[in-house]
């Protein structure tokens, strides 16, 4: 005898322990309805039942809407926003970066009020942490383009989105200030508060004049090993675009960094954040944890990437620093302080094929900053 079919669950309306808003999983689809003790609330649940047991799907995409004159807060629309990005296969790690002072800041503000003064304050708090200008400008699009995704689905009126859009982008003067070298004592003084990969990427940079997203990839089939010195010839990199060619060398330092890394399969990352987070389990269960202590269950499903990403990276690098004590710096600044070495062992052209400049002048405008503190420095001393 055949069994029966198994009848599918009916869906159950739930609470947000956020938003207090009410939401429920309909045919695969994450619902809303409005703040949980609201009695209407009840009322556009039912109402969407009844569309779906009757085939009407315009029904539970009109409870949706009606969401509008429910007061959905920012935390609401970024709730829901990310859930999408996600489901599209978007940049969901970028998503949050942008969305995570707005949420800190305006989280419990309803999404309709929010303006473009409250997005320039944001802003603000990027101008004061140092990032670059590009960065900004990138973050406050992607809340900009939140708030239209929420218009296109009627959670807001227009009329919030357009007055995002009026908020003009960053000036150049308005941001942080060019990058300067960064101090080798306070370099020294996050090694203990960093993973062995984050470790290793900093030293490679500072031994190669890398760019931190030349490194990221890189594999052991990546590096030519058939002569003493080894090297890895870039495909993808910055200069590309000016037919420059992009090549790393590894000095005796650098290779005995790598080849701490380097017994894996050819195609795998050598610097894999996946790797430093299994590192980092096992070294707590082994000093931490009671004899048969059940594993800590994991506050998120987020699928911990295979290689870092100059966010990662950038992230652990910067929480180090507060962990140690020292000035917060950014590892794009390791290049400057490559560059000061470079000053005093190598001509330009030698400086610019280490460093990856497309144009000598680059590379003879970053000697001209460094001589130029130099000059000053020396010519104070000679006063009085």
């Amino acid at each position: 005898m055949s069994k029966a079919p198994k009848q599918p669950k009916q869906p159950k309306l739930c609470r947000h322990k956020a938003t207090g808003h009410a939401y429920a999983k309909i045919d695969g689809k994450q619902v809303w309805f409005g703040p949980f003790d609201d009695p209407t609330t009840y009322e556009k649940f039912g109402r969407a039942l009844a569309a779906r047991v009757g085939g009407a799907s315009g029904g539970i995409e009109s409870a949706e809407a009606e969401e509008i004159s429910s007061g959905m807060t920012v935390n609401g629309l970024a709730d829901k926003y990310e859930v999408f990005v996600e489901q599209e296969g978007g940049d969901v790690d970028r998503a949050k970066h942008a969305i995570e002072p707005l949420r800190r800041m305006y989280g419990s503000t309803p999404a309709a009020d929010f303006s473009p003064r409250k997005l320039d304050l944001v802003r603000q708090e990027w101008i004061g942490r140092q990032l670059a200008r590009k960065t900004i400008n990138e973050r406050v699009n992607l809340i900009r383009k939140a708030f239209k995704w929420a218009v296109a689905r009627e959670y807001i009126a227009e009329s919030v989105w357009t007055r995002l859009e009026a908020l003009e982008g960053t000036t150049r003067g308005a941001t942080s200030k060019k990058r300067k070298p960064v101090d080798m004592a306070d370099v020294l003084a996050v090694e203990p508060f960093v993973s062995r990969q984050v470790w290793a990427l900093i030293r490679l940079q500072l031994l190669t004049g890398a760019r931190p997203s030349e490194l990221f990839g890189l594999r052991p089939c990546d590096i030519d090993r058939s002569d003493d010195d080894w090297c890895f010839r870039l495909d993808e990199h910055k200069t590309a675009e000016h037919d420059e060619e992009r090549i790393l060398w590894f000095n005796a330092d650098a290779r005995k960094v790598l080849c701490e890394f380097l017994p894996r399969a050819m195609d795998l990352p050598l610097f894999s954040p996946r790797e430093a987070f299994a590192e980092m389990k096992a070294k707590e269960a082994e000093g931490s944890r009671r004899p048969g202590q059940k594993p800590t269950k994991r506050r998120t499903d987020r699928q911990i990437r295979l290689s870092y990403t100059k966010d990662s990276y950038c992230r652990a690098v910067t929480r180090a620093c507060e962990k140690a004590g020292v000035p917060r710096w950014t590892p794009y600044r390791l290049r400057h302080t490559v560059a000061t070495k470079l000053r005093k062992h190598a001509s330009i052209d030698e400086a610019q094929a280490v460093l990856g400049h497309a144009r000598r002048s680059t590379t003879e405008r970053w000697y001209a900053e460094l001589d130029r503190e130099t000059k000053a420095r020396n010519a104070v001393r000679k006063l009085g």
